[in-house]
């Protein structure tokens, strides 16, 4: 019998759980950081539970186990970027949710494909020391190891334009699609869009957070420390540590690295070359992109 005939599946849990599917590099450490604060939500110690890509074989008592904490009053709201990434692991996010109706809402934010692509480029080039060239991450896409997991994905030109059509199509008028320039623009009236579409209260978060910039893709991680805290044994150890503490490790360490910028690299503009040759292999998906941006950006 598997995992997903246990008889907990039906069990586990009464609530929904909420959703920040993405995109990644698109504002969900930053998200993470501010949300975790409101008394409303409940997130877990982990930013990511990486249930529907790495652990789906697992039953659902894995997954709610993140949330034991939650009380009746707080929604709770995990981050699921590897759903988006990799096709497979959206496949179960979207038969989770039909087979079991354990989705609640799903919050997108959405990036230009270029500045998207090169910014997770970076970002996994920061902590792996052998990556790619850019243009190989892009043509062949890239295997992430994810609590020693393998995650596919590879975004062709035109992809990332199927994926969000096929986010809408799922879930309709339970999907909020915000555009990543706002996070710059208005960090607080961001998090206000949020706040309604989930219905719960508005939080003061405090300006002092708001304007930091967590986890920056021109950063250099410490790759010893970076892989350490990634092993999986580490994980199920920090499980057992108080929660409120491993908040602040988790904040303490992305606030750290964000400040370690790579040698000689720009603090604020990517490689203007890398960031060309995004936009010449993302036409068809930079054109979508435009269009939808203006058309949110209409809506707000």
């Amino acid at each position: 019998m598997s995992d997903h005939d246990d008889p907990i599946e039906n069990t586990a849990a009464s609530y929904k759980i909420h959703v920040l599917l993405g995109m990644p590099r698109a504002g969900t450490t930053f998200l993470y950081h501010q949300l975790k604060s409101h008394p409303q939500l409940h997130l877990p110690f982990r930013r990511k539970t990486n249930y529907h890509a790495v652990h789906h074989t697992k039953s659902l008592a894995f997954l709610y186990e993140h949330f034991k904490d939650k009380s009746p009053e707080q929604l709770a709201l995990d981050t699921d970027t590897l759903s988006f990434l990799n096709d497979a692991a959206y496949d179960r996010f979207v038969e989770f949710d039909q087979r079991f109706g354990h989705i609640g809402k799903v919050i997108l934010v959405v990036r230009d494909p270029a500045s998207w692509s090169y910014s997770l480029y970076r970002q996994i080039a920061s902590f792996i020391r052998h990556v790619p060239s850019f243009a190989d991450y892009l043509n062949d896409g890239y295997v992430l190891v994810e609590d020693g997991g393998e995650v596919f994905f590879h975004f062709y030109d035109g992809k990332l334009q199927e994926r969000i059509e096929q986010i809408e199509r799922d879930f309709k008028d339970r999907l909020l699609l915000l555009p990543y320039s706002m996070i710059a623009r208005d960090p607080k009236a961001f998090l206000r869009l949020i706040e309604n579409f989930l219905e719960v209260a508005h939080h003061a978060y405090g300006d002092e957070k708001l304007g930091r910039k967590i986890n920056a893709a021109n950063r250099t991680n410490n790759r010893i420390l970076t892989n350490f805290l990634r092993q999986p044994w580490i994980i199920s150890i920090l499980k057992f540590l108080p929660r409120r503490f491993v908040f602040k490790a988790r904040e303490a360490y992305d606030l750290f690295v964000s400040k370690q910028v790579e040698p000689g690299s720009p603090k604020s503009s990517p490689d203007k070359e890398q960031l060309q040759l995004a936009r010449k292999y993302y036409e068809r998906d930079m054109a979508f992109f435009d269009e939808l941006e203006a058309r949110l950006n209409a809506q707000l």
